[in-house]
């Protein structure tokens, strides 16, 4: 039954998405998804509501299906707007538990509310009914496993909000310390800019220029981890690889320039490939392209270099002010 369900869902529900062009990060993502979290959520799902079965032909169901339908209504609610991006990383299995739990409640409280209807719309059921109903024995067991069912759908609902409630309270204020800090890096960004132009000695400039690629690239690894986008773990290695390159001119800004100024290119070019070319804000990089292109060449004395260097962070303050962190991939 597993395996049919897994491959319905495969060969059927997911059959537009694994056609469309995906990576193999994103399609391994939804196979696993398909294989741990939805054939067996639906499986457990279909056997808690097959318990109320005998409940649904041998008792009056109506104030069953009141009930329910506030439940499904919630828990549906809360399986469509629950978002795994605001859970942290290192709690992705204990986020698998959240999803798994509301979405069971919710597709059980369905399925039980569907086998209510189908029931009622049948009419041949009522003969069915009126026999069963005068067993007395069979009530009482019908009656405590629709219990049994019932309390469980709630227990799965409050157990998914306490474990969700528990995630929120440890990102309390987090998201406000984000945005302090993106700002403070956007206003640092401008800075630089201003402080170059004004800064003759070139290894100052390295200081200022090296603190800001680090504070850019710490701001574009939080955007990273906290979307979790399909294939980001790569990126943020990536990331971590220019930061750590950033942050050894940082230490050492007085180092032998001509390699300063490779390591600042490497920087430089490493932050384009970060940009969403889907952003418009974010296009606006192909604005410095030769200011790249000079800088490609090698030509410049170290000064005109950095002066470059105040052009671009200036750009670079602008497209972050116009679209924030969403410029990144």
């Amino acid at each position: 039954m597993h395996k049919f369900i897994e491959n319905h869902l495969r060969h059927r529900t997911f059959k537009d998405f694994y056609q469309s062009d995906i990576t193999s990060v994103e399609e391994d993502i939804a196979t696993s998804g398909i294989a741990e979290v939805f054939a067996p959520v639906i499986l457990r799902a279909l056997f808690w509501a097959a318990l109320t079965l005998p409940a649904v032909v041998s008792l009056n169901t109506s104030n069953v299906a009141l009930f329910l339908t506030p439940i499904a209504f919630v828990a549906g609610s809360a399986w469509f707007i629950l978002s795994l991006s605001t859970i942290k990383l290192k709690f992705k299995h204990f986020a698998g538990d959240i999803t798994k739990n509301i979405f069971e409640s919710f597709l059980t409280s369905l399925l039980i509310m569907l086998f209510i209807a189908l029931f009622a719309l049948n009419t041949s059921a009522v003969t069915i009914e009126y026999t069963l109903q005068s067993n007395t024995y069979f009530k009482i067991f019908s009656a405590v496993l629709a219990s049994i069912v019932t309390i469980r759908i709630v227990y799965l609902i409050v157990v998914g909000s306490i474990q969700y409630a528990t995630n929120d309270a440890m990102l309390t204020g987090q998201r406000e310390l984000m945005q302090e800090y993106f700002r403070r890096s956007l206003s640092f960004t401008y800075m630089v800019a201003d402080l170059i132009r004004k800064e003759p000695d070139i290894k100052v400039t390295n200081y200022y220029i090296s603190d800001a690629f680090s504070r850019i690239f710490n701001v574009a690894k939080h955007h990273l981890v906290n979307r979790a986008k399909p294939g980001f773990e790569e990126k943020v290695k990536e990331i971590e690889e220019l930061n750590k390159d950033a942050l050894a001119v940082l230490s050492n800004p007085e180092r032998d320039q001509d390699e300063v100024n490779k390591t600042f290119l490497t920087l430089l070019l490493g932050f384009k490939k970060l940009l969403n070319t889907k952003n418009k804000s974010a296009r606006k990089i192909s604005y410095v392209e030769i200011e790249i292109d000079c800088l490609e060449k090698n030509k410049d004395s170290h000064r005109v270099i950095a002066l470059r260097y105040a052009t671009i962070f200036a750009l670079i303050y602008e497209i972050l002010q116009d679209e924030g962190e969403d410029i990144f991939l």
